[in-house]
């Protein structure tokens, strides 16, 4: 029989639609198909090595002058994505070269004016392209007479939807079981498809069939996920904490490993902090006017971080009204179909929004550039001006943009859009009230308004200008050291906005407009979760207003405190210094959403949230009052201008305040704030305490004064740049802006957000509360859940280390690691007080190493592109890849995991990253080559060699031996003893550490913990 040869399929004359055939069996174009059916295409084109593109939208870009082309791409082989790349030309030829001359089809050349040479070269049909935009719609259409009553009519849709759902759900019978929950869940979806549509489903039936769907819930929570409209909050909520540990119970048996490891960490996440409760429960409620439906949603929150979250929908106010208990504070009733006096009966308070009988009388368009988009916000207002409905209309493409405004791009905020000069190419249009800056009106040959150079004239003061030169060099130093500190507090003082103007050439209202947000859009940017303004903003009071309701864009970002300067003083010269302050105050409460503050001889303290304990309160105050009020705290503000009655060169004689303060006054300012200093540092030493003044200490303490240790200090005035940090003494005073120079950014300082709750509690052992200890942990930002029965709680306190342990029913002593329990043996409270200090010592002198260790290998993996978290023993690359590092002997064991169980072991770490993770393999071998072959990298040997070969383990020991070393990682990072080895040694050497540490992890048969003793709800952070 004769060979045969492979029959190879010439492809060199086949069409984008030939093969659109071939994969999909349709005959339409690309951009119709599905975006698993464009990725077959697009596969299919790369395989077979086919000289073929497919491009999306092409155009020219008016106001950078180049051309652009979408090209899709396919993501990888093995993923269903596709990439929709961008490519930039400089130039019409390389555009027409790139695309083949495929210039007609879904392109845009909006402002471009072809050469003779461009039209001649590539035989151009100017008719047949594009000059418009890629919309064919505008805004003559939403602002007709009709547009009101276009709105009106999806408004009637939508209350038509609402009385539909209300009355879907009094025809259908209560669900059972999870066949007919599935079934009811679709047809619902399918019927009314709407975003929301899943999560007024199960709102509604919770309520309704909250007893009978019991089984068929918790299926359904453990089948599918939280986009699917049923949260596992609202599960825990309707079912309590049973039902969720069934969920947990059920995933970890299940056959989805990859699905589930993601699922459990949240369950318990969720469990532990909802079991704490030391969470803030932050609720909106009201009347939802696109759904047609009153609404309550619950936020658990800890540490700025959602949780656990559960959404309730109503089809009348009554059941809504019912499920709040007649509390209508905070409520958002604006469009709710109700009458105002009808709600006589139930509480609200001064947040409450009443319902409206809105009459839309007038329509108002805004026009601008924001943030890399064209946006036009379109707003009805009623007959006292406010805004009853509000639509947006974003464009990313310049061209897209006049063609919906119809060319009229009168008044509008072009201040930040580069380029806009060359509008002035176009004819025809409407630029009357344009607002941009004053060099691009002269480029663009408009008149300029320039304002008198007297009303935003910089003032300085010789001395401030004289130390601002002379510290150049540390104020240029670029620092961000964490030295172990859990978190960066960012900082900034003396912006001086007034002297920006100068440096920046402002001539117009537009220019100081500009440069004002631009500011304010540079410290958004660089925003953290505590930023300091230090006072001398602007002198300006209306400038600083721009700048806050500007910064107010990023307030999500963090929480801002300000204190005032001198200079804030000036912009209300005439004016008593409370009633300024009154007025700056204000201006924060405005834009700052309850972000932005005034910190003014006040303290603010962070406790799930931030509180405000004022000048007045705080002079009433004891020291002992404030350290209970405060005893939660992770970390604590106080500062003011602080004035500089102890300056006797630099004060109101000259004229610092301008007429505000005098000498007399200034003097007895500074001294009510050294007064209320003193208060605070005694009452919060040993706390996170930030100091935050405009003068520096010296000016309102005297120059005996002197930092306390441990207390950050932040202040600016002199514009003498200096900063001291030994880690006692911690000065920073580094960021003055001052006089000179157009940039600005914000500086960090280090700090640590967590607190002792047991620090006012001197050395013995104690009996406690179940909410001490949850607090305790808390402090030290660890979240456990501890719901066990128990006759009594002990703390053991002993040099500034930790022990808890409790007694059974049976008067057993266990001791607590987490929410878990070990057996403490025969031993007593008073044997464990005795050793307690020298163990920990021992365990820390042996791990201190080995931590170290880790973290430089968690660096290294971070620096290829990995994740780095260390967890216990084990170091995550990515979800699926990690290393177990033993801490016996340091050996580091390369694994893949689908799961606890299933396992493969590689040989080394360039095997698992060559087969797992082929591009961090590729940084892998860039790192090892900027480093000189490896060299001082832990994660390299020359001599590893890469195999494919893999172990399959099913053992769990190293997770076992992880989760030891998580109790014992607490002892090194909080000195809280959580697990205990009697092959304790009474004395404090690495070697006893080690042995400590050995015994725990491999303990006698005898000695080992009954797994039994371990609660399906165990949570150690």
């Amino acid at each position: 029989m004769a060979n045969r040869e492979k029959q190879t399929i010439d492809y060199s004359n086949i069409t984008l639609p030939d093969i659109i055939r071939i994969k999909t069996k349709h005959d339409v174009p690309f951009y119709e198909l599905e975006t698993s059916e464009k990725r077959d295409v697009l596969i299919f084109i790369k395989r077979h090595k086919i000289d073929i593109k497919v491009f999306g939208q092409k155009w020219y870009d008016l106001l950078s002058n180049k051309f652009y082309v979408r090209q899709y791409l396919p993501k990888s082989e093995s993923s269903n994505g596709v990439l929709l790349h961008l490519n930039t030309f400089e130039s019409f030829d390389s555009f027409y070269e790139f695309l083949r001359g495929d210039i007609y089809k879904d392109s845009c050349f909006y402002g471009y004016v072809f050469s003779e040479r461009e039209i001649k070269e590539y035989s151009l049909d100017l008719q047949s392209l594009n000059f418009d935009s890629f919309i064919d719609y505008s805004i003559d259409s939403l602002l007709s007479d009709s547009a009101l009553a276009t709105i009106n009519n999806k408004l009637k849709k939508n209350i038509d939807r609402a009385k539909a759902i209300i009355g879907w759900f009094k025809r259908s019978r209560p669900v059972s079981s999870y066949a007919k929950l599935r079934e009811k869940y679709r047809l619902f979806v399918r019927q009314f498809d709407f975003r929301e549509a899943k999560t007024v489903f199960f709102s509604m039936l919770l309520r309704r069939d909250v007893d009978v769907a019991k089984e068929a819930i918790i299926e359904f929570a453990c089948k599918h996920d939280q986009t699917d409209g049923l949260s596992f909050g609202s599960v825990l909520l309707a079912y309590g904490k049973d039902a969720v540990l069934h969920i947990i119970e059920r995933i970890r048996k299940s056959d989805w490993p990859l699905f589930a490891n993601k699922k459990l960490k949240y369950l318990k996440d969720m469990l532990a902090a909802y079991d704490g409760g030391s969470y803030v429960l932050s609720r909106s409620l009201g009347f939802n006017k696109d759904l047609q439906l009153y609404y309550v949603e619950n936020k658990y929150i800890i540490e700025r971080r959602v949780f656990m979250y559960d959404h309730q929908y109503f089809g009348s106010f009554e059941e809504f009204a019912d499920y709040i208990d007649g509390d209508l504070s905070n409520a958002d009733l604006t469009y709710a179909p109700i009458l105002s006096d009808g709600l006589d009966d139930y509480k609200f308070n001064e947040n409450t929004k009443y319902p409206i009988f809105w009459e839309c009388v007038n329509c108002r368009v805004e026009k601008l550039y924001q943030e890399g988009s064209f946006i036009v916000n379109q707003k009805w207002l009623d007959t006292d001006g406010a805004t009853l409905l509000w639509t947006q209309y974003k464009f990313t493409k310049f061209f897209n943009f006049v063609h919906f405004l119809n060319g009229d791009l009168s008044n509008a905020d072009l201040l930040f859009c580069d380029g806009i000069e060359n509008i002035k190419k176009i004819s025809g249009l409407k630029i009357d009230g344009i607002k941009i800056r004053s060099d691009v009106a002269e480029r663009m040959g408009l008149p300029i308004k320039s304002f008198s150079s007297q009303k935003y004239a910089p003032i300085s003061f010789e001395q401030p200008e004289r130390y601002e030169i002379e510290t150049s060099k540390a104020f240029n130093v670029k620092r961000f050291e964490e030295d172990g500190y859990s978190n960066v507090v960012s900082y900034i003082t003396d912006i001086h906005l007034l002297h920006r103007f100068a440096a920046y050439k402002c001539k117009t209202a537009e220019d100081v407009d500009y440069v004002t947000r631009l500011v304010a859009k540079t410290l958004c940017e660089q925003a953290t979760r505590i930023n300091l303004i230090g006072g001398d903003t602007s002198s300006d009071f209306g400038i600083f207003r721009t700048f806050v309701s500007s910064l107010a864009l990023c307030r999500e970002y963090g929480d801002f405190f300000f204190t005032l300067g001198n200079h804030e003083l000036w912009g209300l010269n005439g004016k008593k210094l409370n009633s300024i302050i009154k007025r700056y105050s204000a201006v924060l409460d405005e834009f700052g959403g309850g972000r932005m503050h005034l910190v003014q001889n006040d303290v603010y303290y962070y406790d799930d949230r931030w509180t405000k304990i004022s000048e007045k309160e705080l002079m009433k105050i004891s020291s002992e009052g404030l350290k209970a009020k405060t005893r939660g705290a992770s970390v604590v503000l106080f500062g003011g201008i602080g004035f500089a009655g102890k300056n006797d060169l630099f004060n109101a004689n000259n004229g610092i305040y301008m007429d505000v303060l005098n000498r007399e006054e200034e003097i007895h300012e500074s001294d009510k704030f050294i007064a209320l200093y003193h208060k605070i540092t005694t009452a919060f030493k040993g706390k996170n305490l930030i100091v935050l003044t405009h003068m520096p200490m010296e000016d309102w303490g005297g120059r005996s004064l002197c930092a306390e240790d441990g207390v950050v200090y932040v202040s600016g005035h002199n514009h003498r740049n200096y900063f001291h940090d030994d880690g006692k003494k911690r000065i920073y005073a580094d960021n003055q802006i001052g006089y000179r120079g157009k940039t600005l950014s914000f500086k960090s300082v280090a700090i640590d957000l967590d607190y002792d709750w047991f620090a006012d509690y001197g050395d013995g052992i104690y009996q406690i509360t179940r909410e001490d200890y949850v607090r305790f942990y808390r402090g030290i930002n660890e979240y456990v859940s501890f719901n066990r029965e128990y006759s009594k709680l002990f703390m053991i306190k002993r040099e500034k280390t930790y022990m808890f342990l409790m007694q059974t029913s049976k008067g057993k002593l266990m001791i607590l690691n987490g929410g878990s329990i070990r057996r403490a043996g025969d031993h007593s409270l008073e044997y464990f007080y005795e050793h307690l200090v020298k163990y920990s010592a021992s365990i820390n002198m042996y791990l201190a190493s080995y931590c170290k260790y880790q973290r430089q290998i968690s660096d290294e993996i971070k620096r290829i592109g990995g994740d780095g978290r260390i967890h216990g023993s084990i170091i995550d690359i990515d979800f699926l890849n990690h290393l177990y590092i033993n801490p016996l002997d340091g050996t580091i064991t390369p694994y893949f995991a689908h799961s606890m169980v299933d396992k493969f072991v590689y040989e080394n770490l360039p095997s698992l990253l060559k087969y797992q993770c082929p591009s961090l393999f590729r940084n892998y071998k860039k790192l090892i080559a900027k480093n000189e072959n490896g060299k001082g990298l832990v994660l390299y040997d020359d001599c590893l060699s890469l195999s494919k070969e893999k172990t399959y383990v099913s053992s769990t020991d190293m997770y076992r031996v992880s989760r030891i070393l998580n109790g014992l990682q607490c002892t090194i990072k909080y000195n809280v003893v959580r697990l205990w080895s009697d092959e304790f040694v009474a004395d404090v050497t690495k070697e006893n550490g080690k042995m400590i540490v050995s015994g725990i992890i491999n303990p006698e048969p005898s000695n080992r913990t009954d797994d039994r003793l371990e609660n399906l709800g165990e949570h150690d952070s």
